[in-house]
């Protein structure tokens, strides 16, 4: 369907609907046909590094914008699925295309391990809580020594599908972080659309009247913070890739706020 427009109330001035897989739809046309009309490989690189974090946010939009639970650890999240790739990746000889949807599922139940102190904690303490699994991994990484590269990173890995040093027109990278950006939007639209979607809508507003409802919050709250962690792992798994390295600098708390911005 295309987009309509159409007035709430009689008297009211119209407003414009658009239709959320059509308008993902012409985003992703757009985006996919940007390198024919920009050749400079710098500005193509940002598209990518803009591709990573879309996906990321997406998932942080799910468990702080819908599902009304505020994480201020989400890079903590992003780091988890850049390490997990580049170590399978770099030290275990893994393909990029196995290490990546490793890194996502590892990262999701990273991300459920999370969600349980949720359950008893809400509001600036559930904040408090997500801010330390941030500094937390923060120091598991910096205390992992030559295992995880500590403070100097960890290089080496592979960057697939990109025409040679610094080139990145056309790469086919590119077209796969656009696709993969696509999927994303599609999937969390859905999900939003969805049960769990009206679920998550019910915690946001107030979890006493959506457990009154009939909402599991239990289930609800969890699925949130499983979905949301399985795209902060996958952004933070391509970002590592298309580096070609990946250091804890990039994930601190800083990030976390940039993130949720």
């Amino acid at each position: 369907m295309s987009s309509i427009i159409m007035p709430e109330r009689p008297g009211q001035a119209p407003q414009l609907v658009v239709n959320a897989h059509s308008a993902t739809f012409w985003f992703g046309l757009l985006v996919a046909l940007l390198p024919l009309f920009v050749s400079n490989g710098y500005y193509q690189g940002q598209f990518v590094l803009w591709g990573c974090y879309i996906i990321a946010v997406s998932g942080l939009n799910i468990v702080t914008g819908y599902a009304g639970q505020v994480s201020l650890g989400h890079a903590g999240l992003f780091a988890v699925g850049a390490y997990t790739s580049a170590l399978l990746n770099a030290d275990g000889g893994v393909p990029f295309w196995v290490s990546v949807p490793i890194a996502a599922v590892f990262t999701a139940f990273i991300g459920l391990l999370l969600g349980f102190p949720a359950l008893r904690v809400i509001g600036p303490y559930l904040a408090l809580v997500t801010i330390a699994f941030n500094f937390l991994i923060e120091k598991i990484v910096l205390a992992g020594g030559g295992f995880t590269g500590a403070a100097g990173g960890k290089y080496g890995l592979e960057k697939p599908l990109m025409e040679g040093a610094g080139d990145y027109r056309y790469s086919g990278y590119y077209v796969l972080v656009v696709v993969l950006v696509v999927l994303t939007l599609l999937i969390c639209s859905r999900l939003v659309h969805s049960r769990w979607g009206r679920a998550w809508h019910g915690l946001r507003n107030d979890h006493q009247v959506a457990e009154i409802c009939g909402v599991n919050v239990t289930v609800a709250k969890l699925m949130a913070f499983v979905v949301s962690a399985f795209f902060a792992g996958l952004g933070g798994a391509l970002l590592a890739h298309y580096q070609g390295q990946v250091n804890i600098e990039q994930f601190g708390i800083g990030e976390s706020l940039m993130l949720l911005l």
